[in-house]
């Protein structure tokens, strides 16, 4: 039986891409989007597949449709890469930016929690988390010190998943993705044939 995945922000390029390789993978999508920032244009691959793997669901992560689609879905893993990011608006509306990456997130884990979820992956940002880096490749180690408005939100979505998996007894979720988003566009011109492409793209790299 096809293992289940829910990606929130599939629209966007990294999570069709995201979802492009689950579905390759043989996997069934569900992805929820607001199309505020991403394309339906950018899962036209994912819509044409055929045997009913992908189903799209239009909303916004903090409306109680979320927890609707995830009880409905039951995915074995939820890819949460929905989120505010533009520096401009977490500047001119921080409460809007707020209530999408802390409240939106903790609508996700609470949607998850409740339909059973075995693992969430929360992707952040290396940029958003750690601020200007004084070493390069930065150490996941390294002391955090977010320098941009729109990093505490994001921090604080951190925050709640780690909270979240302790009250429920797992891991706490995480992924940032600096490096993993050179890979995705390295994977749009390198050959699908190259065994490195393959395997630095590989859901199973997040898991």
């Amino acid at each position: 039986m096809a293992k289940k995945a829910l990606v929130t922000g599939g629209a966007g390029f990294i999570g069709s891409t995201l979802v492009d390789r689950l579905l390759a993978e043989d996997w069934s999508v569900d992805v929820v989007d607001d199309l505020s920032t991403g394309s339906l244009a950018n899962l036209a691959e994912a819509r044409a597949v055929e045997g009913h793997r992908f189903s799209f669901h239009r909303f916004d992560v903090r409306t109680p449709g979320m927890r609707e689609v995830l009880l409905r879905a039951k995915p074995d893993v939820v890819f949460h890469l929905a989120a505010q990011i533009d520096v401009r608006v977490s500047v001119a509306n921080p409460i809007l930016d707020a209530e999408i990456n802390i409240i939106g997130s903790l609508n996700v884990l609470e949607g998850c929690v409740d339909a059973g979820v075995s693992k969430v992956v929360f992707a952040s940002s290396g940029g958003t988390i750690y601020g200007l880096p004084d070493e390069i490749p930065t150490r996941s180690r390294r002391r955090r010190h977010p320098s941009r408005r729109t990093a505490s939100p994001r921090r604080s979505s951190a925050t709640t998943c780690t909270s979240t998996a302790k009250r429920v007894g797992s891991n706490p979720p995480r992924s940032r993705l600096r490096t993993c988003t050179a890979r995705v566009r390295t994977r749009t011109v390198k050959p699908v044939s190259s065994r490195s492409s393959r395997a630095s793209c590989s859901p199973a790299r997040l898991l």
